[in-house]
């Protein structure tokens, strides 16, 4: 692999983060960043490294320590994206891509494109795939979605807002701050509604909690196949959770 895989974590979210785990196995060099408490043997000794962070940090400040990782891009998720289906040919094309355009964020979910927009083609297999450059403040060029980050950009970022919880890290100066990158989202024409984002098939993960609360098990916006495989996680995984389950989809 030509990239890194982060997972970041918390203690207080051990039960979403088994599942992350699982669902991430199959990547090579695999790292979680936790809280220096978190101790759960099981699913530490299935990451090839673990970076600590001090819990009395705030978000960003705690994201600083991915700068120990020692290469050059990275996969970045938070534990509440689980990521129920990738292609690992499309997510090195991406960094292939990213190499040879000095791209320095891929924002892993769809986006729809305009005649302003400027793109960057992508070939997989028998699919092109576009990737949409970001230059409108108001659309998130930086968020906290699944991404693939040249590593030295994401802490640069970091370093410049320091002090960011998870809830401000998007807010409007950060936005103008990242506008001098090259940051880009995807954009295929067959994608698909998966809960609160639209993903394509070559990367599609499920937010699975928001705002502590998870998503609803009935009439959230889930294709059927995923909807099965969202009852199979509830079953496996949260029966006994404390966290309660939304009633309706919360936008």
């Amino acid at each position: 692999m030509n990239f890194n895989v982060v997972v970041y974590s918390h203690s207080e979210y051990s039960d979403v983060l088994k599942i992350q785990t699982d669902y991430v196995l199959g990547f090579q060099n695999k790292f979680l960043l936790i809280d220096e408490k978190f101790n759960d043997e099981e699913i530490l000794s299935k990451y090839d490294q673990i970076v600590r962070y001090d819990d009395n940090l705030p978000y960003s400040d705690r994201l600083l320590n991915i700068s120990e990782i020692n290469c050059e891009y990275i996969l970045f998720i938070h534990d509440i994206d689980i990521l129920i289906n990738y292609s690992l040919d499309f997510l090195e094309s991406c960094v292939s891509k990213m190499k040879e355009e000095n791209i320095h964020r891929v924002d892993l979910q769809y986006y729809p494109k305009n005649s302003e927009t400027k793109v960057t083609k992508l070939n997989h297999q028998d699919n092109v795939i576009e990737l949409i450059k970001q230059e409108n403040l108001n659309q998130f060029i930086y968020n906290v979605n699944p991404s693939i980050w040249k590593l030295d950009v994401f802490m640069n970022i970091m370093n410049k807002f320091k002090n960011r919880t998870y809830r401000d890290i998007e807010s409007m100066d950060v936005q103008e701050y990242s506008s001098q990158f090259n940051i880009c989202k995807l954009h295929f024409e067959n994608y698909l509604q998966v809960g609160y984002y639209n993903c394509i098939n070559e990367f599609i993960f499920l937010h699975i909690s928001h705002y502590g609360m998870f998503l609803p098990k009935e009439n959230n916006d889930l294709p059927d196949n995923i909807q099965k495989i969202y009852e199979n996680i509830i079953e496996k995984y949260l029966i006994n959770s404390n966290k309660n389950f939304r009633t309706v989809k919360h936008g």
